[in-house]
């Protein structure tokens, strides 16, 4: 009986230990963390003031990330505060997304159940599971305000979401700027959308990248060689 390649929106589980589940799409994600690291070292152990072909490449990549970072930033400064972070997350959703793709959907488990032989390949994008999109966004949406209170202060971060100075002005500035008493309210209230726009932020880059990254593995999705049964 031939087996077929049973494609869920969820992560399918490849082994479990307890009450601890590895599913393809963690298993993904450990290997991509595991090139990430190993080529970090191996980068690290040959860094030299005249760079060779693979550190000079590295550095052309750096640079380009670090003027896009300037460009939003405004200062070089803040740039190399957030840059770890961000240079990191953009690396491991890279690594990932090749893993996803590369043609090694031949390598999984066959799974015996009451509809018949089901094919389970061994790696899946990671970015092609809800949760791993979910926490990304999540750390991303946390990590920007962290980093606007580092910058700018708390105090300045939350007058963003909740504007009391704006409210405030009303009865400093009201005898020479009456129109204050319609304004100041409505900046106010922007205020609190922010905060409903941050919990967008996290519903839109979770899902706009699950959503690109799982249609692109099912549209690619065809059988394979069998590496084992369950």
């Amino acid at each position: 009986m031939e087996p077929t390649e049973h494609i869920t929106l969820f992560a399918e589980p490849i082994r479990q230990f307890a009450h601890f589940t590895i599913t393809n799409s963690l298993l993904t994600s450990w290997i991509a963390v595991a090139i990430i690291i190993v080529i970090s070292l191996a980068l690290r152990s040959k860094l030299r003031e005249v760079p060779g072909k693979f550190q000079n490449v590295f550095e052309i990549l750096v640079e380009g990330a670090l003027g896009m970072c300037d460009q939003v930033t405004g200062n070089r400064t803040l740039s190399m505060q957030i840059f770890p972070f961000a240079i990191s997350v953009f690396f491991l959703i890279l690594v990932s997304n090749w893993l996803g793709i590369m043609p090694l959907g031949g390598f999984g488990i066959v799974e015996k159940g009451a509809e018949g032989l089901t094919f389970i390949p061994f790696l899946r994008g990671s970015t092609a599971d809800i949760n791993t999109t979910l926490a990304l966004s999540i750390m991303t949406v946390l990590g920007a305000n962290l980093f606007g209170v580092f910058s700018i202060g708390i105090w300045k971060t939350f007058n963003k979401y909740v504007n009391i100075k704006a409210l405030g002005g009303i009865f400093t500035k009201i005898r020479h700027e009456p129109t204050i008493i319609l304004v100041a309210p409505i900046t106010f209230f922007v205020g609190l959308i922010e905060i409903i726009g941050e919990f967008a932020k996290v519903a839109s880059l979770s899902f706009r990248l699950f959503g690109n990254v799982f249609a692109g593995e099912v549209h690619d999705a065809r059988g394979g060689y069998l590496c084992g049964f369950r």
